[in-house]
């Protein structure tokens, strides 16, 4: 991708290193104290990471993977210690999140490498893009995790889902709250 420096990748590392130490330290904490489901310790009911991880995929594409997936791993390695699991839940991440970006590419006949959130020929909406994305990419996520942990449960995919899910809406609508803060003020400024 042109553009695209160690510097946005330092970037992407951190912004997605930190959403995973907000998870893990504050998030599932809260969680665990009003769960009472066995699955509390894997699967988050609102997964933040989950939605900046579909931003920096529309925003970036296949460049911001390497970046995720060490931010990832990283975190899984510090709370599940090296394991087999540590890695293939980093991978699984990876996999789950490149299956709608080669998806949309392919279909629009854009390199895979492509951000598509920067697709001007093609009229979806970023809305469109980040709800599709996100639902793909926790529909496969949920699969796939769930085979790694056996699936034990019918209903756990279904939680990975919607745990996905409702972490992207929260990310997305953060992102929204931002971007009008920014747009008051530049008007304020410029009025």
């Amino acid at each position: 991708m042109a553009g695209f420096s160690s510097k946005t990748s330092v970037y992407a590392f951190s912004i997605t290193l930190a959403a995973l130490l907000l998870q893990s330290f504050v998030i599932s904490p809260l969680e665990e104290n009003f769960r009472t489901d066995q699955y509390v310790s894997i699967v988050s009911f609102v997964y933040i990471s989950h939605g900046v991880k579909v931003l920096l995929a529309l925003t970036l594409g296949l460049a911001a993977f390497p970046a995720i997936f060490l931010a990832a791993l990283i975190n899984a390695l510090l709370f599940w210690g090296v394991s087999i699991t540590s890695f293939t839940g980093a991978l699984i991440g990876i996999v789950s999140l490149g299956i709608p970006l080669i998806l949309h590419n392919a279909s629009v006949k854009k390199d895979l490498w492509h951000p598509p959130i920067f697709n001007n020929e093609v009229d979806f909406s970023a809305l469109w893009l980040y709800l599709s994305f996100s639902l793909i990419a926790s529909f496969a996520n949920g699969l796939l995790h769930s085979a790694l942990y056996g699936f034990h449960n019918d209903a756990l995919p279904f939680y990975f889902i919607l745990g996905d899910n409702i972490g992207a809406l929260v990310v997305f609508l953060f992102v929204m709250m931002i971007r009008r803060i920014i747009l008051l003020k530049t008007i304020r400024e410029l009025g």
